[in-house]
């Protein structure tokens, strides 16, 4: 943290000094409390794609499109870039790259992706990509015939295997023994949350430390932000779960000593000094995989 702060003093904020990087920090270009931190182009190693990948994503971001979907889009080009890069003759440049590179690497995707609706986001996240390339100018040398046709995407058929669980099983995931074994406190509460309150993951992460508001009968509401609608929603909440919520903040402000703004209700544990940033994806991600590999749901 520290030396982030002495880096923003030396060379400043904002796009002129992002851009050129090949990692953003999202919060020097204006996209500070979305619960991604950064943007890698890394992966792509074609300098004129990265350079397409970075016009589209600045674009992106600009129209109010989520970092967490532009960060999805660029990894996908990073698998087309490694494709690309095992070619007898890889293209040089968007001039060179060809609709019979595109039709091969849609279809060669059946050797790795043998779900047809994993391929189907493939797909459709190359194809907007190209569409947005050809639409915007960015690449004028790019033949206006290397696009994804509408026989490239994979056919789904039927509607797959249901979702929903049984009472059952539900009833074994929402017990206080299986939670226990969810061993970080944060962990626990975030998942009772989003089992109570239906939230996604991202949404629960990214709970402001004054969530927890009261109608005018006293009756308590979760309110947060429903960040793939872009609108603020409230949930009614049981006695028990706001209790909970109100000793998390409790544990929130014995950490940071005060409320300040932008605190979060789960905030990170790294390079968080004032606890702005939520807690990690990947960290609760891990956590609970591992739980739901525990042999304890039958």
């Amino acid at each position: 943290w520290g030396h982030d702060q002495v880096d923003r003093l030396v060379h400043g904020t904002g796009w002129d000094r992002e851009y050129p990087l090949d990692t953003w920090t999202l919060d020097r270009v204006g996209h500070a409390a979305t619960g991604v931190a950064r943007i890698t182009f890394t992966a792509i190693a074609q300098p004129w794609l990265r350079g397409l990948a970075k016009q589209r994503a600045r674009h992106r971001l600009s129209i109010g499109i989520g970092p967490a979907r532009v960060r999805r889009g660029i990894s996908v080009l990073g698998q087309f870039s490694t494709y690309l890069d095992r070619l007898a003759h890889p293209p040089q440049g968007a001039g060179s790259l060809t609709r019979g590179m595109v039709q091969r690497w849609c279809e060669d995707l059946c050797r790795d992706h043998p779900e047809p609706r994993a391929r189907l986001q493939l797909v459709t996240a190359l194809s907007t990509f190209l569409r947005d390339v050809h639409r915007y100018g960015w690449a004028p040398e790019l033949a206006s015939t290397t696009v994804v046709f509408s026989e490239d995407f994979p056919r789904l058929h039927g509607t797959g295997p249901g979702r929903a669980l049984t009472d059952y099983v539900v009833a074994q995931i929402e017990s206080d023994e299986a939670l226990a074994r969810l061993t970080h406190p944060d962990h626990q509460l975030m998942t009772r949350i989003m089992i109570r309150c239906g939230l996604r993951s991202g949404d629960c992460r990214l709970l402001a430390f004054d969530c927890l508001v009261h109608d005018g009968d006293g009756h308590p509401y979760l309110q947060y932000l429903n960040h793939k609608m872009k609108r603020t929603a409230f949930m009614p909440l049981e006695d028990d779960l706001a209790a909970r919520i109100l000793d998390q903040q409790r544990t929130v402000l014995q950490r940071f000593d005060h409320h300040r703004p932008g605190l979060r209700l789960f905030p990170g544990h790294a390079s968080n000094p004032h606890g702005t940033k939520a807690y990690p994806a990947s960290g609760y991600r891990s956590a609970f995989q591992d739980w739901l590999a525990e042999p304890h749901i039958t």
